[in-house]
Protein backbone atom coordinates (compact mmCIF):
# COMPACT_ATOMS: atom_id res chain seq x y z
CA UNK A 1 0.00 0.00 0.00
CA UNK A 2 1.14 3.55 -0.78
CA UNK A 3 1.45 6.18 1.97
CA UNK A 4 1.98 9.94 2.25
CA UNK A 5 3.37 11.40 5.46
CA UNK A 6 0.72 14.04 6.08
CA UNK A 7 -2.31 14.66 8.26
CA UNK A 8 -5.76 15.13 6.84
CA UNK A 9 -8.70 16.85 8.44
CA UNK A 10 -10.98 14.05 7.30
CA UNK A 11 -8.65 11.04 6.98
CA UNK A 12 -5.06 9.94 7.40
CA UNK A 13 -3.04 7.66 5.04
CA UNK A 14 -1.43 4.61 6.66
CA UNK A 15 1.71 2.88 5.35
CA UNK A 16 -0.14 -0.40 5.86
CA UNK A 17 -3.47 -1.28 7.38
CA UNK A 18 -1.63 -2.60 10.43
CA UNK A 19 0.11 0.76 10.82
CA UNK A 20 -3.17 2.26 11.98
CA UNK A 21 -3.59 0.10 15.04
CA UNK A 22 -7.28 0.78 15.68
CA UNK A 23 -10.16 2.86 14.42
CA UNK A 24 -12.24 3.30 11.30
CA UNK A 25 -10.67 2.49 7.93
CA UNK A 26 -11.33 2.68 4.21
CA UNK A 27 -9.10 0.58 1.94
CA UNK A 28 -9.17 2.04 -1.58
CA UNK A 29 -7.97 -0.06 -4.54
CA UNK A 30 -7.28 2.07 -7.63
CA UNK A 31 -7.62 0.06 -10.89
CA UNK A 32 -7.42 0.94 -14.58
CA UNK A 33 -9.83 0.85 -17.52
CA UNK A 34 -7.71 0.82 -20.65
CA UNK A 35 -4.11 1.99 -20.67
CA UNK A 36 -2.77 5.51 -20.03
CA UNK A 37 -0.99 7.33 -22.84
CA UNK A 38 2.02 7.91 -20.57
CA UNK A 39 3.09 6.51 -17.21
CA UNK A 40 1.03 7.37 -14.14
CA UNK A 41 3.23 9.26 -11.70
CA UNK A 42 0.73 10.29 -9.02
CA UNK A 43 -2.91 9.68 -8.11
CA UNK A 44 -4.91 12.48 -6.50
CA UNK A 45 -7.63 11.30 -4.12
CA UNK A 46 -10.54 13.69 -3.46
CA UNK A 47 -12.67 12.62 -0.46
CA UNK A 48 -16.03 13.79 0.93
CA UNK A 49 -17.74 12.47 4.06
CA UNK A 50 -20.52 13.96 6.17
CA UNK A 51 -20.34 17.27 4.32
CA UNK A 52 -16.59 17.60 4.75
CA UNK A 53 -14.05 17.28 1.90
CA UNK A 54 -10.30 16.91 1.61
CA UNK A 55 -7.74 15.50 -0.80
CA UNK A 56 -4.33 13.85 -0.85
CA UNK A 57 -1.90 12.49 -3.42
CA UNK A 58 -0.60 8.96 -3.78
CA UNK A 59 2.98 8.69 -5.00
CA UNK A 60 5.81 6.19 -4.73
CA UNK A 61 8.22 7.19 -1.91
CA UNK A 62 11.16 6.48 -4.25
CA UNK A 63 9.82 8.84 -6.91
CA UNK A 64 9.12 6.02 -9.37
CA UNK A 65 5.99 5.84 -11.52
CA UNK A 66 2.96 4.03 -10.12
CA UNK A 67 1.64 0.72 -11.36
CA UNK A 68 -2.09 0.00 -11.30
CA UNK A 69 -3.81 -1.54 -9.47
CA UNK A 70 -2.51 0.06 -6.26
CA UNK A 71 -3.96 0.31 -2.74
CA UNK A 72 -4.33 3.11 -0.18
CA UNK A 73 -5.31 2.57 3.47
CA UNK A 74 -7.20 5.55 4.91
CA UNK A 75 -7.87 5.99 8.63
CA UNK A 76 -11.13 7.95 8.97
CA UNK A 77 -10.73 10.48 11.77
CA UNK A 78 -14.32 11.61 12.02
CA UNK A 79 -17.68 10.89 10.47
CA UNK A 80 -19.62 7.89 9.20
CA UNK A 81 -21.91 7.32 6.28
CA UNK A 82 -21.16 7.40 2.54
CA UNK A 83 -17.59 8.35 1.67
CA UNK A 84 -17.36 9.83 -1.84
CA UNK A 85 -14.08 9.32 -3.69
CA UNK A 86 -12.68 10.71 -6.94
CA UNK A 87 -9.29 9.33 -8.09
CA UNK A 88 -7.36 11.39 -10.69
CA UNK A 89 -4.28 9.94 -12.41
CA UNK A 90 -1.58 12.45 -13.39
CA UNK A 91 1.72 12.16 -15.26
CA UNK A 92 5.07 13.48 -14.04
CA UNK A 93 4.18 17.00 -15.26
CA UNK A 94 0.90 17.00 -13.34
CA UNK A 95 -1.30 16.66 -16.43
CA UNK A 96 -4.47 14.63 -15.91
CA UNK A 97 -4.51 11.22 -17.64
CA UNK A 98 -7.89 9.91 -16.47
CA UNK A 99 -10.23 9.74 -13.51
CA UNK A 100 -12.80 7.55 -11.82
CA UNK A 101 -15.03 7.68 -8.80
CA UNK A 102 -17.07 5.74 -6.36
CA UNK A 103 -18.38 5.61 -2.82
CA UNK A 104 -18.29 3.31 0.18
CA UNK A 105 -20.25 3.19 3.42
CA UNK A 106 -18.16 4.03 6.48
CA UNK A 107 -19.04 2.47 9.86
CA UNK A 108 -17.35 3.31 13.14
CA UNK A 109 -14.43 1.03 14.07
CA UNK A 110 -14.91 -1.02 10.91
CA UNK A 111 -12.79 -1.51 7.79
CA UNK A 112 -14.57 -0.81 4.49
CA UNK A 113 -13.17 -1.60 1.06
CA UNK A 114 -13.84 -0.05 -2.31
CA UNK A 115 -12.40 -0.28 -5.83
CA UNK A 116 -12.08 2.84 -7.96
CA UNK A 117 -11.53 2.34 -11.69
CA UNK A 118 -9.73 5.17 -13.48
CA UNK A 119 -10.97 5.34 -17.07
CA UNK A 120 -8.11 6.04 -19.51
CA UNK A 121 -10.46 5.73 -22.52
CA UNK A 122 -12.29 9.03 -21.96
CA UNK A 123 -15.55 7.25 -21.06
CA UNK A 124 -15.97 8.85 -17.63
CA UNK A 125 -16.71 12.56 -17.18
CA UNK A 126 -16.56 13.60 -13.55
CA UNK A 127 -16.16 16.93 -11.72
CA UNK A 128 -13.84 17.49 -8.81
CA UNK A 129 -15.40 16.94 -5.38
CA UNK A 130 -16.03 20.00 -3.33
CA UNK A 131 -18.12 20.82 -0.30
CA UNK A 132 -21.72 19.89 -0.99
CA UNK A 133 -20.76 18.35 -4.37
CA UNK A 134 -21.26 14.67 -3.63
CA UNK A 135 -23.53 14.25 -6.65
CA UNK A 136 -20.60 14.80 -9.03
CA UNK A 137 -19.00 11.53 -7.86
CA UNK A 138 -22.10 9.51 -8.50
CA UNK A 139 -21.54 8.65 -12.21
CA UNK A 140 -21.82 4.96 -13.08
CA UNK A 141 -18.44 3.31 -13.80
CA UNK A 142 -18.02 -0.31 -14.95
CA UNK A 143 -14.91 -2.29 -14.04
CA UNK A 144 -13.93 -5.93 -14.65
CA UNK A 145 -11.55 -7.94 -12.53
CA UNK A 146 -8.44 -9.94 -13.57
CA UNK A 147 -6.47 -6.82 -14.46
CA UNK A 148 -4.44 -6.28 -16.53
CA UNK A 149 -5.02 -9.73 -18.06
CA UNK A 150 -6.23 -13.25 -17.42
CA UNK A 151 -3.93 -16.16 -18.36
CA UNK A 152 -5.68 -19.47 -19.12
CA UNK A 153 -2.36 -21.28 -18.75
CA UNK A 154 -1.52 -24.24 -20.97
CA UNK A 155 -4.35 -25.64 -23.10
CA UNK A 156 -4.06 -28.53 -25.56
CA UNK A 157 -4.92 -27.76 -29.18
CA UNK A 158 -8.51 -28.68 -30.13
CA UNK A 159 -9.58 -28.93 -26.50
CA UNK A 160 -11.43 -26.45 -24.29
CA UNK A 161 -10.07 -24.98 -21.09
CA UNK A 162 -11.94 -24.76 -17.82
CA UNK A 163 -14.25 -21.74 -17.73
CA UNK A 164 -12.80 -18.61 -16.12
CA UNK A 165 -15.16 -16.36 -14.14
CA UNK A 166 -15.03 -12.58 -14.57
CA UNK A 167 -16.77 -10.20 -12.16
CA UNK A 168 -18.09 -6.91 -13.51
CA UNK A 169 -18.72 -4.20 -10.90
CA UNK A 170 -20.28 -0.76 -11.00
CA UNK A 171 -17.76 1.29 -9.05
CA UNK A 172 -19.72 4.50 -9.59
CA UNK A 173 -22.30 6.13 -7.37
CA UNK A 174 -25.33 5.66 -9.61
CA UNK A 175 -26.85 2.84 -11.64
CA UNK A 176 -25.55 1.87 -15.07
CA UNK A 177 -27.64 1.59 -18.17
CA UNK A 178 -28.43 -1.92 -19.47
CA UNK A 179 -25.23 -3.88 -20.09
CA UNK A 180 -24.63 -5.10 -23.62
CA UNK A 181 -23.47 -8.60 -24.51
CA UNK A 182 -19.91 -9.40 -23.55
CA UNK A 183 -17.65 -9.67 -26.58
CA UNK A 184 -14.18 -11.05 -27.33
CA UNK A 185 -12.02 -9.33 -29.91
CA UNK A 186 -8.42 -8.98 -30.96
CA UNK A 187 -6.02 -10.81 -33.24
CA UNK A 188 -6.86 -14.24 -31.79
CA UNK A 189 -10.40 -13.65 -30.66
CA UNK A 190 -11.56 -16.82 -32.39
CA UNK A 191 -9.40 -18.86 -29.96
CA UNK A 192 -11.58 -17.77 -27.00
CA UNK A 193 -15.34 -17.84 -26.36
CA UNK A 194 -17.95 -16.46 -23.97
CA UNK A 195 -19.25 -19.50 -22.10
CA UNK A 196 -21.99 -17.72 -20.13
CA UNK A 197 -23.08 -14.10 -19.80
CA UNK A 198 -24.87 -13.25 -16.57
CA UNK A 199 -24.48 -9.53 -17.18
CA UNK A 200 -26.25 -8.91 -20.49
CA UNK A 201 -29.32 -6.71 -20.09
CA UNK A 202 -28.72 -5.93 -16.40
CA UNK A 203 -28.55 -2.43 -15.00
CA UNK A 204 -26.11 -2.45 -12.09
CA UNK A 205 -26.80 -0.30 -9.07
CA UNK A 206 -23.87 1.49 -7.46
CA UNK A 207 -21.53 -1.15 -6.02
CA UNK A 208 -23.47 -4.02 -7.61
CA UNK A 209 -21.80 -6.71 -9.71
CA UNK A 210 -22.51 -9.57 -12.09
CA UNK A 211 -20.45 -12.39 -13.56
CA UNK A 212 -19.67 -13.94 -16.90
CA UNK A 213 -17.44 -16.85 -17.93
CA UNK A 214 -15.09 -17.43 -20.85
CA UNK A 215 -13.01 -20.31 -22.18
CA UNK A 216 -9.99 -20.82 -24.42
CA UNK A 217 -10.29 -23.35 -27.25
CA UNK A 218 -7.13 -23.13 -29.41
CA UNK A 219 -6.99 -24.66 -32.88
CA UNK A 220 -3.22 -24.34 -33.34
CA UNK A 221 -0.14 -24.17 -31.15
CA UNK A 222 1.06 -20.76 -30.01
CA UNK A 223 0.29 -17.96 -27.55
CA UNK A 224 -3.08 -16.49 -28.54
CA UNK A 225 -4.19 -13.17 -27.12
CA UNK A 226 -7.52 -11.34 -27.14
CA UNK A 227 -9.62 -8.87 -25.14
CA UNK A 228 -12.92 -9.44 -23.34
CA UNK A 229 -15.12 -6.38 -22.88
CA UNK A 230 -18.66 -5.17 -22.20
CA UNK A 231 -20.22 -1.73 -21.88
CA UNK A 232 -23.25 0.23 -20.75
CA UNK A 233 -24.49 3.80 -21.16
CA UNK A 234 -24.01 5.23 -18.63
CA UNK A 235 -21.24 3.08 -17.21
CA UNK A 236 -18.61 3.07 -19.93
CA UNK A 237 -16.63 0.08 -21.13
CA UNK A 238 -14.88 -2.50 -18.94
CA UNK A 239 -12.28 -4.78 -20.47
CA UNK A 240 -9.30 -6.97 -19.73
CA UNK A 241 -6.82 -8.93 -21.82
CA UNK A 242 -6.96 -12.70 -22.33
CA UNK A 243 -3.94 -14.89 -22.95
CA UNK A 244 -2.78 -18.51 -22.81
CA UNK A 245 -0.40 -21.06 -24.26
CA UNK A 246 -1.68 -23.59 -26.79
CA UNK A 247 0.31 -26.81 -27.12
CA UNK A 248 -0.02 -29.88 -29.32
CA UNK A 249 -1.32 -33.04 -27.62
CA UNK A 250 1.00 -35.78 -26.45
CA UNK A 251 2.17 -38.01 -29.32
CA UNK A 252 4.19 -41.21 -28.89
CA UNK A 253 6.80 -42.51 -31.32
CA UNK A 254 8.78 -45.76 -31.07
CA UNK A 255 12.34 -46.11 -32.38
CA UNK A 256 14.09 -47.73 -34.12
CA UNK A 257 11.67 -48.66 -36.85
CA UNK A 258 11.90 -51.44 -37.77
CA UNK A 259 13.60 -53.27 -34.92
CA UNK A 260 15.92 -55.82 -36.58
CA UNK A 261 16.83 -58.88 -34.50
CA UNK A 262 19.79 -61.18 -35.15
CA UNK A 263 18.98 -64.53 -36.79
CA UNK A 264 18.88 -67.24 -34.12
CA UNK A 265 18.29 -71.01 -33.99
CA UNK A 266 14.73 -72.04 -33.31
CA UNK A 267 13.66 -73.63 -30.03
CA UNK A 268 16.59 -72.47 -27.95
CA UNK A 269 18.25 -69.46 -29.53
CA UNK A 270 17.24 -65.87 -28.61
CA UNK A 271 18.17 -62.23 -29.17
CA UNK A 272 17.34 -59.02 -27.24
CA UNK A 273 16.96 -55.53 -28.68
CA UNK A 274 16.15 -52.18 -26.99
CA UNK A 275 13.49 -49.72 -28.16
CA UNK A 276 12.77 -46.14 -27.05
CA UNK A 277 9.31 -44.58 -26.67
CA UNK A 278 9.36 -40.76 -26.93
CA UNK A 279 6.63 -38.15 -26.47
CA UNK A 280 7.07 -35.85 -29.47
CA UNK A 281 3.99 -33.76 -28.62
CA UNK A 282 3.70 -30.52 -26.67
CA UNK A 283 1.81 -31.82 -23.63
CA UNK A 284 2.21 -34.70 -21.18
CA UNK A 285 1.04 -38.11 -22.37
CA UNK A 286 -1.18 -40.51 -20.50
CA UNK A 287 0.25 -43.65 -18.87
CA UNK A 288 2.29 -45.63 -21.41
CA UNK A 289 1.53 -49.33 -22.00
CA UNK A 290 3.12 -51.72 -24.51
CA UNK A 291 1.51 -54.51 -26.53
CA UNK A 292 2.90 -56.94 -29.10
CA UNK A 293 0.69 -58.00 -32.01
CA UNK A 294 0.87 -59.72 -35.37
CA UNK A 295 1.08 -63.26 -36.71
CA UNK A 296 4.33 -64.06 -34.86
CA UNK A 297 3.57 -62.13 -31.67
CA UNK A 298 4.22 -65.20 -29.50
CA UNK A 299 7.89 -65.17 -30.54
CA UNK A 300 8.48 -61.58 -29.28
CA UNK A 301 8.17 -60.57 -25.61
CA UNK A 302 8.73 -57.29 -23.72
CA UNK A 303 10.95 -58.35 -20.84
CA UNK A 304 12.29 -55.16 -19.26
CA UNK A 305 12.85 -51.43 -19.36
CA UNK A 306 11.40 -48.30 -17.76
CA UNK A 307 8.29 -48.37 -19.96
CA UNK A 308 7.00 -51.36 -17.99
CA UNK A 309 6.19 -49.07 -15.04
CA UNK A 310 3.49 -47.33 -17.16
CA UNK A 311 5.02 -43.83 -16.93
CA UNK A 312 3.48 -40.60 -18.17
CA UNK A 313 5.90 -38.79 -20.48
CA UNK A 314 6.46 -35.04 -20.47
CA UNK A 315 7.08 -33.35 -23.83
CA UNK A 316 10.32 -34.81 -25.25
CA UNK A 317 10.39 -37.33 -22.39
CA UNK A 318 11.10 -41.00 -23.11
CA UNK A 319 11.23 -44.50 -21.65
CA UNK A 320 12.88 -47.71 -22.88
CA UNK A 321 11.86 -51.33 -23.31
CA UNK A 322 13.76 -54.58 -23.93
CA UNK A 323 12.18 -56.91 -26.51
CA UNK A 324 13.13 -60.64 -26.50
CA UNK A 325 13.02 -62.69 -29.74
CA UNK A 326 12.84 -66.49 -29.30
CA UNK A 327 11.63 -68.13 -32.55
CA UNK A 328 9.88 -71.46 -32.55
CA UNK A 329 9.72 -71.83 -36.35
CA UNK A 330 12.28 -71.30 -39.08
CA UNK A 331 12.20 -68.47 -41.57
CA UNK A 332 11.45 -64.72 -41.44
CA UNK A 333 9.31 -63.71 -38.43
CA UNK A 334 7.47 -60.42 -37.90
CA UNK A 335 5.29 -58.66 -35.30
CA UNK A 336 4.41 -55.12 -34.18
CA UNK A 337 5.17 -53.30 -30.93
CA UNK A 338 2.57 -50.66 -30.02
CA UNK A 339 2.97 -47.96 -27.35
CA UNK A 340 -0.47 -46.84 -26.14
CA UNK A 341 -1.41 -43.78 -24.04
CA UNK A 342 -4.43 -41.49 -23.72
CA UNK A 343 -3.53 -38.91 -24.75
CA UNK A 344 -0.48 -39.79 -26.83
CA UNK A 345 -0.97 -43.12 -28.55
CA UNK A 346 -0.59 -45.17 -30.46
CA UNK A 347 3.05 -45.27 -31.54
CA UNK A 348 4.01 -48.37 -33.55
CA UNK A 349 7.20 -50.05 -34.75
CA UNK A 350 7.77 -53.32 -36.64
CA UNK A 351 9.70 -56.24 -35.15
CA UNK A 352 11.66 -58.43 -37.59
CA UNK A 353 13.80 -61.52 -37.05
CA UNK A 354 14.70 -64.86 -38.61
CA UNK A 355 14.47 -68.34 -37.10
CA UNK A 356 17.20 -70.76 -38.15
CA UNK A 357 17.20 -74.55 -38.22
CA UNK A 358 20.31 -75.93 -36.50
CA UNK A 359 23.44 -76.57 -38.53
CA UNK A 360 23.64 -80.23 -39.71
CA UNK A 361 26.52 -81.49 -41.86
CA UNK A 362 26.32 -84.48 -44.24
CA UNK A 363 28.15 -85.87 -47.23
CA UNK A 364 26.43 -86.64 -50.47
CA UNK A 365 27.01 -90.33 -51.35
CA UNK A 366 30.01 -90.44 -53.67
CA UNK A 367 30.22 -92.84 -56.64
CA UNK A 368 32.80 -95.64 -56.49
CA UNK A 369 36.10 -94.98 -58.13
CA UNK A 370 36.59 -96.60 -61.54
CA UNK A 371 38.91 -99.60 -61.54
CA UNK A 372 42.45 -98.47 -60.97
CA UNK A 373 45.50 -100.60 -61.67
CA UNK A 374 47.49 -101.27 -58.59
CA UNK A 375 50.43 -98.95 -58.41
CA UNK A 376 48.58 -96.07 -60.11
CA UNK A 377 46.01 -93.54 -58.73
CA UNK A 378 42.82 -91.63 -59.46
CA UNK A 379 40.98 -88.70 -57.77
CA UNK A 380 37.41 -87.52 -57.38
CA UNK A 381 35.50 -84.95 -55.27
CA UNK A 382 33.02 -85.65 -52.51
CA UNK A 383 30.54 -82.95 -51.36
CA UNK A 384 29.88 -81.80 -47.78
CA UNK A 385 26.59 -79.95 -47.22
CA UNK A 386 25.19 -77.90 -44.32
CA UNK A 387 21.54 -78.95 -44.30
CA UNK A 388 20.54 -76.30 -41.70
CA UNK A 389 20.03 -72.54 -42.06
CA UNK A 390 22.46 -71.83 -39.22
CA UNK A 391 26.14 -71.58 -40.12
CA UNK A 392 28.23 -74.49 -38.92
CA UNK A 393 31.13 -74.13 -36.59
CA UNK A 394 34.70 -74.26 -37.94
CA UNK A 395 35.45 -77.56 -39.69
CA UNK A 396 37.88 -79.94 -38.07
CA UNK A 397 40.48 -81.98 -39.97
CA UNK A 398 38.94 -84.76 -42.09
CA UNK A 399 39.62 -88.29 -40.84
CA UNK A 400 39.94 -91.51 -42.93
CA UNK A 401 39.67 -94.96 -41.42
CA UNK A 402 39.88 -98.21 -43.34
CA UNK A 403 42.01 -98.98 -46.41
CA UNK A 404 45.06 -96.76 -46.66
CA UNK A 405 44.64 -96.51 -50.44
CA UNK A 406 42.39 -93.44 -49.85
CA UNK A 407 43.73 -90.04 -48.80
CA UNK A 408 42.46 -86.42 -48.78
CA UNK A 409 44.61 -84.25 -51.05
CA UNK A 410 44.59 -80.54 -51.77
CA UNK A 411 42.23 -79.11 -54.33
CA UNK A 412 38.87 -79.19 -52.52
CA UNK A 413 36.98 -76.11 -51.26
CA UNK A 414 36.42 -77.33 -47.69
CA UNK A 415 39.05 -75.91 -45.34
CA UNK A 416 39.87 -76.80 -41.78
CA UNK A 417 38.86 -73.99 -39.37
CA UNK A 418 36.30 -72.53 -41.80
CA UNK A 419 32.52 -72.83 -41.21
CA UNK A 420 30.05 -73.94 -43.86
CA UNK A 421 27.24 -71.36 -44.22
CA UNK A 422 23.66 -72.56 -43.77
CA UNK A 423 22.38 -74.35 -46.86
CA UNK A 424 25.80 -74.25 -48.59
CA UNK A 425 28.32 -76.94 -49.70
CA UNK A 426 32.06 -77.45 -50.05
CA UNK A 427 34.17 -80.29 -51.43
CA UNK A 428 37.05 -82.58 -50.45
CA UNK A 429 39.36 -84.07 -53.11
CA UNK A 430 39.95 -87.81 -52.49
CA UNK A 431 42.80 -89.78 -54.04
CA UNK A 432 42.62 -93.58 -54.57
CA UNK A 433 46.14 -95.06 -54.96
CA UNK A 434 46.05 -98.86 -54.40
CA UNK A 435 49.23 -100.89 -54.11
CA UNK A 436 47.56 -104.27 -54.26
CA UNK A 437 44.73 -105.53 -56.35
CA UNK A 438 41.19 -106.16 -55.15
CA UNK A 439 38.19 -104.17 -53.76
CA UNK A 440 39.06 -101.36 -51.40
CA UNK A 441 36.96 -99.05 -49.10
CA UNK A 442 37.40 -96.50 -46.32
CA UNK A 443 35.28 -94.20 -44.08
CA UNK A 444 35.77 -90.41 -44.30
CA UNK A 445 34.43 -88.15 -41.48
CA UNK A 446 34.58 -84.49 -40.50
CA UNK A 447 33.20 -82.67 -37.42
CA UNK A 448 32.07 -79.07 -36.63
CA UNK A 449 30.31 -77.56 -33.60
CA UNK A 450 27.55 -76.72 -34.34
CA UNK A 451 27.08 -79.01 -37.30
CA UNK A 452 27.82 -82.43 -35.93
CA UNK A 453 29.83 -85.18 -37.64
CA UNK A 454 29.35 -86.09 -41.30
CA UNK A 455 30.54 -89.51 -42.56
CA UNK A 456 30.60 -91.31 -45.89
CA UNK A 457 32.22 -94.38 -47.45
CA UNK A 458 34.51 -94.25 -50.47
CA UNK A 459 35.30 -97.40 -52.47
CA UNK A 460 37.21 -98.60 -55.50
CA UNK A 461 38.73 -101.64 -57.18
CA UNK A 462 42.39 -102.19 -57.92
CA UNK A 463 43.24 -104.47 -60.90
CA UNK A 464 46.27 -106.79 -61.03
CA UNK A 465 49.16 -105.88 -63.35
CA UNK A 466 50.91 -108.79 -65.15
CA UNK A 467 54.46 -108.83 -66.60
CA UNK A 468 54.97 -111.18 -69.69
CA UNK A 469 58.49 -112.52 -70.18
CA UNK A 470 59.73 -114.60 -73.14
CA UNK A 471 62.92 -116.53 -72.56
CA UNK A 472 65.11 -116.67 -74.42
CA UNK A 473 64.41 -113.50 -76.29
CA UNK A 474 64.39 -113.56 -80.04
CA UNK A 475 62.91 -115.79 -82.69
CA UNK A 476 62.27 -119.45 -82.30
CA UNK A 477 61.04 -121.46 -79.40
CA UNK A 478 61.40 -120.71 -75.69
CA UNK A 479 59.61 -120.42 -72.31
CA UNK A 480 56.88 -117.80 -71.57
CA UNK A 481 56.54 -116.65 -67.91
CA UNK A 482 53.83 -114.42 -66.28
CA UNK A 483 55.11 -112.70 -63.16
CA UNK A 484 57.84 -115.41 -63.02
CA UNK A 485 55.43 -118.31 -63.43
CA UNK A 486 56.15 -120.47 -66.51
CA UNK A 487 53.24 -121.12 -68.80
CA UNK A 488 52.94 -124.59 -70.30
Amino acid sequence: MRAIAMRLTLAALCSTLAACSSGTFAVVTVEAIGSPAVAVHTIELQLMLAGKSTQTTLRDPSGADLTLPTDAALQIRSGTGSLGIVAIARDASGAELGRGGGSVDIASNKTSRVSIAIDFTGGVVMNDLGAGDMASSASASLAIDHQPSYDFGTVVVNSTSSAATFTVTNNGGSATGPLGAATIGGANGDQFAIASDGCQGLSLAAGASCTLTATMHPTSAGTPAATISLSATPGGTASTALSGTAVTPGSLSVTPSPVQFNAVVINGGADDQSVTVTNTGGSTSGAVSLTVGGSDASMFTVTGGSCLSNPTLAPNGSCTATVHFAPTAAGPRAATLTANATPGGPGVTNLQGTGLTGSMLSFTTPPAFTTVASGSSATQFITLKNNGTQDSGPLGAPSITGDASFTVVSGGTCAMGTPVPGGMTCTYKIQFAPTTFGSKSAMISVTATPGGTAMTTVSGTASQVFTLTVNPAGNGSGTVSIDGNACA
